[in-house]
Protein backbone atom coordinates (compact mmCIF):
# COMPACT_ATOMS: atom_id res chain seq x y z
CA UNK A 1 0.00 0.00 0.00
CA UNK A 2 1.02 3.26 -0.58
CA UNK A 3 2.30 5.49 1.68
CA UNK A 4 -0.01 8.82 2.63
CA UNK A 5 1.84 11.99 1.47
CA UNK A 6 3.20 13.81 4.50
CA UNK A 7 4.79 17.19 2.63
CA UNK A 8 2.68 20.03 0.72
CA UNK A 9 2.98 19.84 -3.16
CA UNK A 10 4.72 22.36 -4.68
CA UNK A 11 2.73 21.96 -7.58
CA UNK A 12 0.66 19.20 -9.33
CA UNK A 13 3.61 18.06 -11.42
CA UNK A 14 5.08 16.78 -7.93
CA UNK A 15 2.30 14.19 -8.01
CA UNK A 16 3.43 11.55 -10.94
CA UNK A 17 6.47 10.66 -9.32
CA UNK A 18 4.71 10.21 -5.88
CA UNK A 19 1.92 7.64 -8.05
CA UNK A 20 4.54 5.99 -9.81
CA UNK A 21 5.25 4.62 -5.76
CA UNK A 22 1.70 2.83 -6.32
CA UNK A 23 1.56 -0.95 -5.76
CA UNK A 24 2.58 -2.66 -8.98
CA UNK A 25 3.21 0.48 -11.26
CA UNK A 26 6.82 -0.20 -10.57
CA UNK A 27 6.33 -3.72 -12.29
CA UNK A 28 4.77 -1.86 -15.05
CA UNK A 29 7.32 0.63 -15.47
CA UNK A 30 10.06 -2.52 -15.54
CA UNK A 31 7.75 -4.58 -17.89
CA UNK A 32 7.69 -1.72 -20.13
CA UNK A 33 11.65 -1.48 -20.16
CA UNK A 34 11.77 -4.73 -20.98
CA UNK A 35 10.14 -3.86 -24.44
CA UNK A 36 6.99 -5.61 -22.75
CA UNK A 37 3.67 -4.14 -22.22
CA UNK A 38 1.01 -3.66 -19.73
CA UNK A 39 -2.01 -2.55 -18.15
CA UNK A 40 -3.43 -0.18 -15.69
CA UNK A 41 -7.21 0.02 -14.67
CA UNK A 42 -8.88 2.37 -12.28
CA UNK A 43 -8.17 5.49 -13.76
CA UNK A 44 -11.57 7.14 -13.53
CA UNK A 45 -11.45 10.72 -15.20
CA UNK A 46 -8.00 13.21 -15.23
CA UNK A 47 -6.54 10.43 -12.74
CA UNK A 48 -5.75 8.86 -16.46
CA UNK A 49 -3.91 11.79 -17.20
CA UNK A 50 -1.90 11.70 -14.06
CA UNK A 51 -0.67 8.46 -14.69
CA UNK A 52 0.26 9.38 -18.48
CA UNK A 53 2.14 11.92 -16.88
CA UNK A 54 3.44 9.20 -14.31
CA UNK A 55 4.24 6.73 -17.19
CA UNK A 56 5.98 10.06 -19.52
CA UNK A 57 8.21 10.90 -16.31
CA UNK A 58 9.57 7.51 -16.53
CA UNK A 59 9.65 6.84 -20.23
CA UNK A 60 12.77 6.31 -22.04
CA UNK A 61 12.45 9.33 -25.01
CA UNK A 62 8.66 9.71 -26.16
CA UNK A 63 5.16 8.75 -25.50
CA UNK A 64 2.10 8.63 -27.90
CA UNK A 65 -1.27 8.92 -26.35
CA UNK A 66 -4.41 7.39 -28.37
CA UNK A 67 -7.60 8.47 -26.69
CA UNK A 68 -11.23 7.70 -28.75
CA UNK A 69 -12.59 11.14 -29.43
CA UNK A 70 -10.76 14.45 -30.66
CA UNK A 71 -13.26 16.15 -28.13
CA UNK A 72 -10.74 14.70 -25.26
CA UNK A 73 -7.63 16.45 -27.07
CA UNK A 74 -7.81 19.88 -25.28
CA UNK A 75 -8.60 18.53 -21.92
CA UNK A 76 -6.11 16.21 -21.79
CA UNK A 77 -3.51 18.58 -23.18
CA UNK A 78 -4.64 21.12 -20.62
CA UNK A 79 -3.95 18.45 -17.82
CA UNK A 80 -0.76 16.27 -19.00
CA UNK A 81 0.73 20.46 -18.91
CA UNK A 82 -0.47 20.93 -15.41
CA UNK A 83 1.22 17.21 -14.02
CA UNK A 84 4.16 16.77 -16.42
CA UNK A 85 5.19 20.67 -16.34
CA UNK A 86 5.73 20.60 -20.61
CA UNK A 87 2.56 21.12 -23.16
CA UNK A 88 2.28 18.01 -24.83
CA UNK A 89 1.35 18.14 -28.87
CA UNK A 90 -1.34 17.47 -30.80
CA UNK A 91 -1.74 15.27 -34.32
CA UNK A 92 -4.96 15.71 -35.06
CA UNK A 93 -7.23 13.85 -37.80
CA UNK A 94 -8.50 15.62 -40.98
CA UNK A 95 -12.45 16.09 -41.08
CA UNK A 96 -12.58 15.31 -44.85
CA UNK A 97 -10.56 13.12 -46.90
CA UNK A 98 -8.42 14.99 -48.38
CA UNK A 99 -7.82 14.19 -52.24
CA UNK A 100 -5.25 17.37 -53.14
CA UNK A 101 -3.24 19.86 -51.51
CA UNK A 102 -2.85 17.82 -48.96
CA UNK A 103 -0.47 19.51 -46.95
CA UNK A 104 -1.67 22.76 -47.50
CA UNK A 105 -4.22 22.68 -45.22
CA UNK A 106 -4.09 23.72 -41.73
CA UNK A 107 -4.72 20.15 -40.35
CA UNK A 108 -1.92 18.84 -43.26
CA UNK A 109 0.29 21.63 -41.70
CA UNK A 110 -0.16 20.74 -38.04
CA UNK A 111 0.49 17.32 -38.84
CA UNK A 112 3.77 17.85 -41.00
CA UNK A 113 4.76 20.13 -38.12
CA UNK A 114 4.66 17.30 -35.82
CA UNK A 115 6.80 15.11 -38.03
CA UNK A 116 9.34 18.05 -38.54
CA UNK A 117 9.90 17.60 -34.47
CA UNK A 118 10.20 14.19 -34.46
CA UNK A 119 12.72 14.80 -36.22
CA UNK A 120 14.16 17.27 -34.42
CA UNK A 121 17.14 17.40 -31.69
CA UNK A 122 14.23 18.43 -29.39
CA UNK A 123 11.18 16.34 -29.78
CA UNK A 124 8.01 16.65 -27.82
CA UNK A 125 8.25 13.85 -24.71
CA UNK A 126 4.15 13.73 -25.32
CA UNK A 127 2.17 13.33 -28.36
CA UNK A 128 -1.58 13.37 -28.49
CA UNK A 129 -3.82 11.96 -31.09
CA UNK A 130 -6.91 9.59 -31.78
CA UNK A 131 -7.14 6.44 -33.12
CA UNK A 132 -9.26 8.33 -36.61
CA UNK A 133 -5.95 10.09 -37.03
CA UNK A 134 -3.33 7.33 -36.63
CA UNK A 135 -6.15 5.63 -39.77
CA UNK A 136 -5.09 8.30 -42.24
CA UNK A 137 -1.53 8.31 -43.52
CA UNK A 138 1.57 10.59 -43.52
CA UNK A 139 4.34 11.12 -46.03
CA UNK A 140 6.56 8.26 -45.92
CA UNK A 141 10.18 9.47 -44.20
CA UNK A 142 11.76 9.07 -47.69
CA UNK A 143 8.89 10.96 -49.28
CA UNK A 144 9.69 13.83 -47.22
CA UNK A 145 12.90 13.91 -47.75
CA UNK A 146 13.04 13.67 -51.70
CA UNK A 147 10.54 16.66 -51.07
CA UNK A 148 13.09 18.93 -49.17
CA UNK A 149 15.25 21.65 -49.90
CA UNK A 150 17.92 23.41 -47.79
CA UNK A 151 18.42 26.92 -47.71
CA UNK A 152 20.94 28.62 -46.20
CA UNK A 153 22.65 32.21 -45.55
CA UNK A 154 25.64 32.77 -48.13
CA UNK A 155 24.17 30.21 -50.42
CA UNK A 156 23.94 31.38 -53.88
CA UNK A 157 20.85 30.52 -55.96
CA UNK A 158 18.63 31.88 -58.65
CA UNK A 159 15.38 33.39 -57.18
CA UNK A 160 13.59 32.14 -60.62
CA UNK A 161 14.54 28.97 -60.36
CA UNK A 162 13.72 29.00 -56.25
CA UNK A 163 10.27 29.88 -57.32
CA UNK A 164 9.65 27.56 -59.87
CA UNK A 165 10.29 25.01 -57.29
CA UNK A 166 8.13 26.29 -54.84
CA UNK A 167 5.36 26.27 -57.69
CA UNK A 168 6.21 22.83 -58.48
CA UNK A 169 6.28 21.24 -54.87
CA UNK A 170 2.31 22.62 -54.78
CA UNK A 171 2.93 26.55 -53.22
CA UNK A 172 0.87 29.83 -54.10
CA UNK A 173 2.60 32.75 -55.17
CA UNK A 174 0.46 35.26 -53.50
CA UNK A 175 0.85 39.62 -53.08
CA UNK A 176 1.59 38.58 -48.84
CA UNK A 177 2.34 35.43 -47.45
CA UNK A 178 -0.63 34.32 -44.25
CA UNK A 179 -1.18 31.11 -44.65
CA UNK A 180 1.22 27.76 -45.13
CA UNK A 181 2.09 26.95 -47.95
CA UNK A 182 2.36 30.53 -49.72
CA UNK A 183 5.39 32.78 -51.04
CA UNK A 184 5.64 36.35 -52.28
CA UNK A 185 8.41 38.36 -54.17
CA UNK A 186 9.17 41.50 -54.04
CA UNK A 187 12.64 43.11 -55.30
CA UNK A 188 15.09 40.75 -54.09
CA UNK A 189 12.88 39.41 -50.74
CA UNK A 190 11.12 36.63 -50.73
CA UNK A 191 8.90 35.29 -48.74
CA UNK A 192 8.19 31.70 -47.88
CA UNK A 193 5.81 29.44 -45.55
CA UNK A 194 6.61 26.13 -45.32
CA UNK A 195 3.86 24.01 -44.60
CA UNK A 196 5.73 22.44 -41.55
CA UNK A 197 6.36 25.22 -39.44
CA UNK A 198 5.06 27.88 -37.18
CA UNK A 199 6.45 31.41 -38.97
CA UNK A 200 7.22 31.82 -42.10
CA UNK A 201 10.78 33.15 -43.43
CA UNK A 202 11.71 36.15 -45.17
CA UNK A 203 14.99 35.46 -47.52
CA UNK A 204 16.63 38.59 -48.51
CA UNK A 205 19.07 38.09 -51.66
CA UNK A 206 22.24 40.39 -52.77
CA UNK A 207 22.15 39.44 -56.60
CA UNK A 208 21.99 35.36 -56.30
CA UNK A 209 23.32 35.17 -52.61
CA UNK A 210 21.21 34.76 -49.69
CA UNK A 211 21.96 37.57 -47.63
CA UNK A 212 19.79 36.83 -44.08
CA UNK A 213 17.17 34.57 -43.57
CA UNK A 214 14.47 36.09 -40.62
CA UNK A 215 12.05 33.81 -38.77
CA UNK A 216 8.68 36.55 -38.93
CA UNK A 217 5.08 36.60 -37.66
CA UNK A 218 2.52 36.57 -40.46
CA UNK A 219 0.18 38.93 -38.76
CA UNK A 220 1.88 41.72 -37.71
CA UNK A 221 5.05 40.93 -40.34
CA UNK A 222 7.00 41.27 -37.17
CA UNK A 223 10.93 39.83 -37.38
CA UNK A 224 11.71 37.06 -35.03
CA UNK A 225 14.58 35.87 -35.17
CA UNK A 226 17.59 35.54 -37.30
CA UNK A 227 18.01 32.42 -38.94
CA UNK A 228 21.38 30.41 -40.51
CA UNK A 229 19.94 27.97 -42.50
CA UNK A 230 16.65 26.67 -42.91
CA UNK A 231 14.76 23.65 -44.70
CA UNK A 232 11.66 24.25 -47.04
CA UNK A 233 9.00 21.24 -47.90
CA UNK A 234 7.15 20.86 -50.46
CA UNK A 235 3.88 18.83 -51.10
CA UNK A 236 2.54 15.91 -52.46
CA UNK A 237 -0.07 17.23 -54.27
CA UNK A 238 1.79 17.20 -57.58
CA UNK A 239 1.76 13.68 -58.00
CA UNK A 240 -1.34 11.61 -58.89
CA UNK A 241 -3.93 11.70 -56.20
CA UNK A 242 -1.29 13.22 -53.46
CA UNK A 243 -3.27 11.43 -50.44
CA UNK A 244 -3.27 8.27 -51.59
CA UNK A 245 0.50 8.34 -52.80
CA UNK A 246 1.33 8.20 -49.18
CA UNK A 247 2.89 5.55 -47.85
CA UNK A 248 3.92 6.53 -43.67
CA UNK A 249 2.78 6.33 -40.58
CA UNK A 250 3.30 8.16 -37.59
CA UNK A 251 4.67 5.72 -35.57
CA UNK A 252 7.47 5.18 -38.41
CA UNK A 253 8.50 8.38 -37.03
CA UNK A 254 9.12 7.47 -33.16
CA UNK A 255 11.90 5.74 -31.79
CA UNK A 256 11.72 2.23 -31.14
CA UNK A 257 12.01 2.85 -27.35
CA UNK A 258 8.79 5.17 -27.69
CA UNK A 259 6.16 3.46 -25.54
CA UNK A 260 2.32 4.21 -26.71
CA UNK A 261 -0.65 4.35 -24.58
CA UNK A 262 -3.55 3.01 -25.28
CA UNK A 263 -6.54 4.35 -22.96
CA UNK A 264 -9.91 2.40 -23.07
CA UNK A 265 -8.91 0.36 -25.81
CA UNK A 266 -12.26 -1.09 -26.38
CA UNK A 267 -14.11 2.27 -27.02
CA UNK A 268 -10.71 2.91 -29.15
CA UNK A 269 -11.85 -0.09 -30.96
CA UNK A 270 -15.49 1.22 -31.58
CA UNK A 271 -14.52 5.04 -32.70
CA UNK A 272 -12.35 3.03 -35.39
CA UNK A 273 -15.24 1.05 -36.78
CA UNK A 274 -18.13 4.06 -36.77
CA UNK A 275 -15.24 6.05 -38.33
CA UNK A 276 -14.56 3.73 -41.32
CA UNK A 277 -18.24 2.69 -42.00
CA UNK A 278 -19.19 6.37 -42.31
CA UNK A 279 -16.17 7.00 -45.19
CA UNK A 280 -17.42 7.21 -48.17
CA UNK A 281 -13.87 6.24 -49.77
CA UNK A 282 -11.03 3.87 -48.02
CA UNK A 283 -8.96 4.91 -50.36
CA UNK A 284 -5.26 5.14 -48.60
CA UNK A 285 -6.42 4.55 -45.03
CA UNK A 286 -4.73 2.12 -42.94
CA UNK A 287 -6.76 -0.82 -41.42
CA UNK A 288 -7.58 -0.68 -37.66
CA UNK A 289 -5.82 -4.09 -37.21
CA UNK A 290 -2.65 -2.02 -39.22
CA UNK A 291 -3.08 0.64 -37.08
CA UNK A 292 -3.09 -1.26 -33.99
CA UNK A 293 0.18 -3.51 -35.03
CA UNK A 294 1.87 -0.36 -35.57
CA UNK A 295 0.75 1.07 -32.05
CA UNK A 296 2.01 -2.23 -30.40
CA UNK A 297 4.91 -2.87 -31.75
CA UNK A 298 6.74 -0.58 -29.14
CA UNK A 299 5.99 -1.10 -25.43
CA UNK A 300 2.19 0.07 -24.69
CA UNK A 301 0.30 0.85 -21.83
CA UNK A 302 -2.90 -0.07 -21.59
CA UNK A 303 -5.62 2.42 -19.69
CA UNK A 304 -8.54 1.35 -18.24
CA UNK A 305 -11.33 2.92 -16.10
CA UNK A 306 -12.46 -0.67 -15.04
CA UNK A 307 -10.55 -3.87 -14.15
CA UNK A 308 -9.99 -5.62 -17.52
CA UNK A 309 -9.06 -9.73 -17.83
CA UNK A 310 -5.19 -9.67 -19.08
CA UNK A 311 -1.71 -11.61 -18.82
CA UNK A 312 0.30 -8.68 -18.87
CA UNK A 313 1.67 -6.65 -16.10
CA UNK A 314 -1.17 -5.36 -14.36
CA UNK A 315 -1.46 -2.44 -12.11
CA UNK A 316 -4.68 -1.64 -10.23
CA UNK A 317 -5.35 1.95 -8.97
CA UNK A 318 -7.60 3.01 -6.36
CA UNK A 319 -9.04 6.61 -7.70
CA UNK A 320 -12.59 7.17 -6.53
CA UNK A 321 -14.69 10.36 -8.46
CA UNK A 322 -15.88 13.61 -6.64
CA UNK A 323 -19.19 14.41 -5.78
CA UNK A 324 -20.25 17.47 -7.59
CA UNK A 325 -20.41 20.70 -6.50
CA UNK A 326 -23.86 22.86 -5.53
CA UNK A 327 -22.31 26.56 -7.11
CA UNK A 328 -23.59 27.78 -3.93
CA UNK A 329 -21.12 29.95 -2.87
CA UNK A 330 -22.58 29.94 1.15
CA UNK A 331 -22.09 25.95 0.78
CA UNK A 332 -18.93 25.39 -0.74
CA UNK A 333 -16.80 25.37 2.49
CA UNK A 334 -19.37 22.78 3.80
CA UNK A 335 -19.27 20.72 0.80
CA UNK A 336 -15.56 20.85 0.59
CA UNK A 337 -14.95 19.35 4.21
CA UNK A 338 -17.48 16.55 3.42
CA UNK A 339 -15.90 15.51 0.61
CA UNK A 340 -12.92 15.70 1.91
CA UNK A 341 -13.73 14.63 5.75
CA UNK A 342 -10.06 12.87 6.87
CA UNK A 343 -8.16 13.48 3.26
CA UNK A 344 -5.88 16.12 2.38
CA UNK A 345 -6.91 18.55 -0.62
CA UNK A 346 -5.25 20.08 -3.26
CA UNK A 347 -7.06 23.02 -5.53
CA UNK A 348 -5.59 24.15 -8.97
CA UNK A 349 -6.38 27.55 -9.64
CA UNK A 350 -5.48 28.79 -12.88
CA UNK A 351 -3.66 31.89 -11.62
CA UNK A 352 -2.32 33.51 -8.71
CA UNK A 353 -5.39 35.73 -8.77
CA UNK A 354 -7.58 32.43 -8.23
CA UNK A 355 -5.23 31.73 -5.31
CA UNK A 356 -6.19 34.24 -3.56
CA UNK A 357 -9.77 34.38 -3.89
CA UNK A 358 -10.15 31.20 -3.03
CA UNK A 359 -7.63 31.31 -0.26
CA UNK A 360 -10.28 34.14 1.08
CA UNK A 361 -13.70 32.62 0.33
CA UNK A 362 -12.45 28.82 1.76
CA UNK A 363 -9.68 29.81 5.16
CA UNK A 364 -13.07 29.85 7.55
CA UNK A 365 -13.42 25.63 6.29
CA UNK A 366 -12.26 23.18 8.49
CA UNK A 367 -10.61 22.04 5.75
CA UNK A 368 -8.58 24.84 5.88
CA UNK A 369 -8.24 25.94 9.45
CA UNK A 370 -6.70 22.21 10.00
CA UNK A 371 -3.84 22.41 7.41
CA UNK A 372 -5.37 19.83 4.88
CA UNK A 373 -6.06 21.94 2.36
CA UNK A 374 -3.58 23.43 -0.16
CA UNK A 375 -4.22 26.07 -3.97
CA UNK A 376 -1.60 25.66 -6.56
CA UNK A 377 -1.88 27.18 -9.84
CA UNK A 378 -2.60 24.51 -12.62
CA UNK A 379 -5.38 23.16 -14.36
CA UNK A 380 -7.66 20.32 -13.71
CA UNK A 381 -11.22 19.57 -15.80
CA UNK A 382 -12.76 17.51 -13.13
CA UNK A 383 -11.59 15.94 -9.76
CA UNK A 384 -11.03 12.74 -8.29
CA UNK A 385 -9.63 10.90 -4.76
CA UNK A 386 -6.41 9.08 -4.44
CA UNK A 387 -8.34 6.76 -2.36
CA UNK A 388 -4.51 5.58 -0.89
CA UNK A 389 -2.89 8.59 -1.03
CA UNK A 390 -5.53 10.03 1.17
CA UNK A 391 -5.49 13.00 -1.37
CA UNK A 392 -8.52 14.83 -3.11
CA UNK A 393 -7.22 16.99 -6.39
CA UNK A 394 -9.59 19.22 -7.57
CA UNK A 395 -10.22 22.35 -10.14
CA UNK A 396 -10.75 25.48 -8.71
CA UNK A 397 -13.72 26.12 -11.30
CA UNK A 398 -15.59 23.18 -10.29
CA UNK A 399 -16.10 24.27 -7.15
CA UNK A 400 -18.84 27.38 -8.19
CA UNK A 401 -19.28 25.82 -11.83
CA UNK A 402 -17.40 28.53 -13.50
CA UNK A 403 -15.95 26.14 -16.45
CA UNK A 404 -16.68 29.41 -19.10
CA UNK A 405 -15.29 31.49 -17.05
CA UNK A 406 -12.49 30.03 -15.86
CA UNK A 407 -11.03 27.04 -17.30
CA UNK A 408 -7.82 27.03 -19.38
CA UNK A 409 -9.26 25.70 -22.49
CA UNK A 410 -9.34 26.78 -26.50
CA UNK A 411 -11.77 29.10 -26.79
CA UNK A 412 -14.11 26.39 -28.62
CA UNK A 413 -14.62 24.23 -25.29
CA UNK A 414 -15.43 27.86 -22.81
CA UNK A 415 -18.14 28.66 -25.71
CA UNK A 416 -19.65 25.83 -26.77
CA UNK A 417 -21.31 21.96 -26.12
CA UNK A 418 -20.81 18.66 -27.99
CA UNK A 419 -23.63 17.81 -30.58
CA UNK A 420 -24.93 14.71 -30.40
CA UNK A 421 -26.70 14.92 -33.89
CA UNK A 422 -27.21 17.14 -36.63
CA UNK A 423 -31.20 17.22 -35.04
CA UNK A 424 -29.79 19.16 -32.24
CA UNK A 425 -29.24 22.24 -34.72
CA UNK A 426 -31.43 24.56 -36.43
CA UNK A 427 -30.25 26.71 -39.42
CA UNK A 428 -28.93 29.62 -38.39
CA UNK A 429 -27.24 28.83 -34.88
CA UNK A 430 -23.92 29.84 -34.04
CA UNK A 431 -21.44 26.98 -34.21
CA UNK A 432 -17.58 26.25 -33.60
CA UNK A 433 -15.32 24.18 -35.76
CA UNK A 434 -12.52 22.48 -33.83
CA UNK A 435 -9.65 23.91 -36.69
CA UNK A 436 -11.66 26.90 -38.08
CA UNK A 437 -13.58 28.50 -35.43
CA UNK A 438 -16.87 30.51 -35.32
CA UNK A 439 -19.16 29.83 -37.96
CA UNK A 440 -22.64 29.27 -38.76
CA UNK A 441 -24.76 26.56 -39.41
CA UNK A 442 -26.01 26.45 -43.13
CA UNK A 443 -28.28 23.07 -42.90
CA UNK A 444 -27.49 19.70 -44.07
CA UNK A 445 -26.49 18.91 -47.91
CA UNK A 446 -25.84 15.36 -49.42
CA UNK A 447 -22.35 15.46 -51.55
CA UNK A 448 -21.52 12.88 -54.01
CA UNK A 449 -17.75 11.66 -53.22
CA UNK A 450 -16.23 8.69 -55.58
CA UNK A 451 -19.83 7.59 -56.49
CA UNK A 452 -21.08 7.18 -53.18
CA UNK A 453 -23.37 10.29 -50.92
CA UNK A 454 -23.02 11.22 -47.71
CA UNK A 455 -24.76 13.59 -45.73
CA UNK A 456 -22.47 17.05 -44.84
CA UNK A 457 -23.29 19.73 -42.35
CA UNK A 458 -22.61 22.91 -44.55
CA UNK A 459 -20.89 25.72 -41.91
CA UNK A 460 -20.27 28.93 -43.06
CA UNK A 461 -17.24 31.44 -42.34
CA UNK A 462 -16.09 35.00 -42.70
CA UNK A 463 -16.52 36.08 -46.32
CA UNK A 464 -19.03 33.94 -47.57
CA UNK A 465 -16.27 31.02 -47.13
CA UNK A 466 -18.15 27.52 -46.75
CA UNK A 467 -16.66 24.14 -45.04
CA UNK A 468 -18.32 20.64 -45.81
CA UNK A 469 -18.04 18.48 -42.76
CA UNK A 470 -18.94 15.38 -42.90
CA UNK A 471 -22.21 13.90 -40.35
CA UNK A 472 -19.38 10.84 -39.40
CA UNK A 473 -17.65 14.21 -37.71
CA UNK A 474 -20.13 16.01 -35.86
CA UNK A 475 -18.00 15.61 -32.89
CA UNK A 476 -15.62 18.10 -34.43
CA UNK A 477 -18.31 21.05 -34.31
CA UNK A 478 -19.80 21.93 -31.19
CA UNK A 479 -22.86 23.98 -30.66
CA UNK A 480 -22.00 28.20 -29.75
CA UNK A 481 -23.51 29.30 -26.53
CA UNK A 482 -21.46 32.12 -25.34
CA UNK A 483 -23.28 34.53 -22.98
CA UNK A 484 -23.08 37.74 -24.33
CA UNK A 485 -25.95 39.15 -25.93
CA UNK A 486 -23.86 40.12 -29.06
CA UNK A 487 -23.38 38.12 -32.14
CA UNK A 488 -19.96 36.61 -31.93
CA UNK A 489 -17.54 37.26 -35.21
CA UNK A 490 -17.26 34.49 -37.74
CA UNK A 491 -13.78 33.59 -38.40
CA UNK A 492 -11.87 33.36 -41.21
CA UNK A 493 -11.38 29.79 -42.90
CA UNK A 494 -7.48 29.36 -43.04
CA UNK A 495 -6.56 32.75 -41.31
CA UNK A 496 -4.23 32.55 -38.02
CA UNK A 497 -6.90 34.44 -35.46
CA UNK A 498 -8.37 31.43 -34.42
CA UNK A 499 -5.27 29.87 -33.55
CA UNK A 500 -4.10 33.02 -31.58
CA UNK A 501 -7.18 33.45 -29.96
CA UNK A 502 -6.93 29.81 -28.54
CA UNK A 503 -3.39 30.49 -27.98
CA UNK A 504 -4.28 33.67 -25.92
CA UNK A 505 -7.26 32.13 -23.74
CA UNK A 506 -4.96 29.18 -22.67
Amino acid sequence: MTTLLTASLQSLSELPDQLATTEGFPEVLQALSEGRSATIDGTWGPSATLTTAALASHAPSKILVVLAHPSDLDRWQGDLTTFDGERPEIFPAWDTIPTELVELDSTGSQRLRLLRQLESESPPRIILSTLQALLQPVPGIDQLESRRRVLQVGEEIDMEDLAVWLVEQGFRSVDRVELPGEFSRRGGILDLFSPDVENPWRLEFFGDEIESIREFDAGTQRSLEDLSRVTATGSLSNEESGYLSMTGHLCDYLARDAWTVLVELEELHDQGKQYLERVSDWRGLITIDSAMKKLTSVPSIRLSSFPVPSTEVTCHLNVESVERFSGNVALVRDELDSIAVVDRAVIACHNEAEVARLTEVLSSGKLAQSERLQLVTGQVHAGFRLVDFGLVVLGGQELFHREGARQVLPRRQIESRAIDSFLDLKEGDYVVHVSHGIALYRGMQVLDKNGREEEHLLLEFRAGARVYVPASKIDLVQKYVGGSKVNPELSKVGGTGWTRKKEKVE
